[in-house]
């Protein structure tokens, strides 16, 4: 049995710390800080977000909430610190369909899906598509008609982005290419001059490209408008009813006391619902989007099966 088994083993049958001794420390929990382990750099939105989240979370439970950025392996090493973490309660972290759900198909990780639990989540990234500044498309009709023409060029930094274009391929019968890149803002380079035909991008880069008439905005891919850009309609209200929905969102590893689960779903929520979150996801280019655990765990659930088609329709799938 391994060392996690054993623990969890121990905590049921008397062989680690007695039950009643485990379910005290679970009620005496938080007595010391908590790390918050992000596989991503300081300074994006999801770094921002998560530092406002768990500043309110910490003030809510009176202890400290300490980020730790462990970006690097495509969301692998701050995943596999997460997953490697004791199950205590003070180690929590991002969980995101980049370290779960794609890259686990690309290459060797330490970790499954089923080494987490999920908490929740405050909110997902805004995701748009944009043409050339010259483009004659207008509007998802005209993209979707001149993609039956020929083959549309779309770049994007990741493959998680293109989960809707894929998706109107299949329905429409449109002829879309990925374009990967390896920056976030190469895509608005690359449409702006013609390279290619269109960016499936997130929200600020979408936003500061729009904002120099480098591009053309045409719909957004959330399933609901951006509220920075009440009227740009969303894919769906143009008649194709695609969108990409990625939560930001967050886990422990599997064998955390469900006392403290459930302390840290609760927080997390009341977090994610205050006002001033709300106005900060706004602020940084994320569509709001409370989820407990449950409703976490379902979307990742059900994400699951689509992104292995994704990686295995992109030849990126590794050999068993």
């Amino acid at each position: 049995m391994n060392r996690r088994g054993i623990l969890i083993g121990g905590l049921a049958t008397g062989l680690g710390v007695p039950f009643h001794a485990a379910r005290a420390q679970a009620s005496a929990w938080p007595s010391r800080e908590v790390k918050v382990i992000l596989p991503v750099s300081a300074g994006g939105a999801n770094d921002a977000l998560a530092r406002a989240v768990f500043e309110h979370v910490g003030k809510q439970l009176g202890t400290p909430f300490v980020i730790s950025n462990n970006p690097g392996g495509g969301a692998v090493l701050g995943t596999a610190l997460l997953a490697q973490a004791k199950p205590d309660g003070y180690t929590i972290g991002n969980v995101s369909y980049s370290g779960l759900l794609l890259t686990p198909h690309t290459m060797k990780v330490p970790y499954k899906l089923s080494d987490f639990d999920f908490l929740g989540s405050a909110g997902e990234p805004l995701y748009g598509l944009a043409v050339g500044p010259n483009s004659p498309v207008k509007n998802m009709a005209d993209f979707v008609a001149l993609a039956k023409q020929r083959e549309i060029t779309c770049a994007s930094n990741t493959i998680v982005n293109m989960v809707c274009m894929f998706n109107l391929a299949a329905m429409t019968g449109a002829r879309i290419k990925w374009i990967p890149t390896k920056t976030q803002s190469e895509p608005i380079v690359l449409t702006s001059s013609g390279d290619v035909d269109c960016a499936l991008q997130s929200g600020p880069e979408l936003t500061a490209g729009a904002a120099g008439n480098r591009i053309k905005l045409i719909a957004s891919a959330n399933q609901v408008r951006w509220a920075s850009r009440p009227d740009m309609p969303t894919m769906i209200e143009q008649g194709f009813a695609v969108f990409n929905s990625v939560p930001l969102g967050y886990g422990v590893p599997v064998g955390v006391d469900p006392v403290i689960r459930r302390k840290l779903e609760a927080a997390i929520l009341v977090a994610a619902r205050s006002p001033e979150i709300v106005e900060m996801t706004s602020r940084l280019g994320v569509a709001s989007r409370p989820l407990d655990a449950q409703g976490l765990a379902r979307t990742f659930q059900a994400a699951a099966p689509e992104m292995e088609k994704l990686i295995a329709d992109a030849g990126m799938k590794k050999s068993s």
